[in-house]
């Protein structure tokens, strides 16, 4: 029943895909400009200091020698020398580098913390769908909640950005000990969607009680957790298949469109995987909701039995 209902409510308003297709190129957008106003001077200034002291040329001059068997020794002296001066113009920059990774931490943090209040926006427009049968545009929404969001988001970015530090950790890990180049790559791809199937099980049910019952992010982030009682496993194994699936379905999207479909098809998995929340919490609440226009859900009844029974629903 969830499967199908999922799919149903993802057709039913496939226009917000769109909508968040275009909130990502904004995002994007952003994300370019602040980076290239804070960090690409520095880095252009320091590439342009290495260059003047002629690190790359005097590499060249020695590799060539060495072959050529011609000034081997003078070019190898020449070539230390050139590149003991790369201290001096790290000791130069050294401020400006500190600056450069301080502000692109801080470029990384703001484009995540934007990026996650949309979860709160994608999951009450779904919200307003399941239970009323109605429409909230995407931009209206994300200004009306900004509060809300913010509040979640703020809360969940530290969280994310920890767990995608663990991943970059994990994998290096895997590279630095496992000598079998494809095994390597199998365990990488493996551990990486373990932990973002973990990040999403752990926090299922967050937004869902913030949307549907009113609570802060601070109490429906403990009310989260009583609702995984019983249940954590099941919707993590449920999940890995998800991000499984998913990513065969970007993967294939992009390779077949030559990364036209990138974007479309990364929008379509994280608009599904706010379904999927949705649904998993109306479910085990047992509240009627609507997959279409005409189709009402009853949780506590079989999906046949469910679709038809339409009468007395209320929230």
């Amino acid at each position: 029943m969830k499967i199908k209902s999922t799919f149903s409510i993802l057709l039913s308003n496939f226009k917000v895909v769109y909508k968040l297709i275009l909130f990502l190129l904004i995002l994007a957008l952003l994300f370019s400009l602040l980076f290239t106003a804070c960090i690409v001077p520095i880095m252009n200034g320091l590439a342009k200091q290495f260059d003047e002291i002629g690190v790359e040329e005097a590499i060249s001059d020695y590799i060539d020698s060495y072959y050529t068997g011609v000034n081997i020794e003078e070019n190898y002296n020449t070539m230390i020398e050139k590149v003991s001066l790369i201290d001096d113009a790290l000791g130069d920059w050294s401020i400006n580098i500190v600056f450069s990774f301080v502000a692109l931490f801080v470029i990384i943090f703001i484009t995540a913390i934007l990026y996650y209040m949309a979860y709160y926006t994608v999951s009450d427009i779904i919200k307003t769908f399941m239970s009323t049968n109605s429409g909230f545009g995407f931009a209206s929404n994300y200004i009306a909640n900004i509060r809300k969001s913010f509040s979640f988001s703020i809360r969940y970015t530290p969280i994310s950005l920890f767990m995608f530090l663990a991943i970059v950790g994990m994998d290096v890990l895997i590279f630095l000990t496992i000598k079998n180049l494809l095994l390597a790559l199998y365990l990488v791809v493996f551990v990486t969607l373990v932990i973002l199937a973990l990040r999403r099980a752990l926090f299922l049910y967050w937004i869902p009680i913030m949307t549907v019952d009113g609570l802060s992010a601070k109490d429906a982030f403990v009310k989260n957790f009583e609702y995984l009682k019983g249940n954590f496993w099941r919707v993590f194994g449920a999940y890995i298949m998800i991000f499984i699936f998913s990513v065969m379905a970007i993967v294939l999207a992009t390779i077949v469109t030559i990364g036209v479909a990138l974007i479309i098809s990364f929008a379509v998995a994280w608009f599904s995987m706010q379904i999927v929340d949705m649904v998993e919490f109306y479910h085990i609440r047992g509240f009627k909701y609507y997959i279409d226009e005409q189709t009402v859900i009853n949780p506590n009844k079989k999906y046949r039995d469910a679709i038809a029974d339409e009468d007395n629903f209320s929230l």
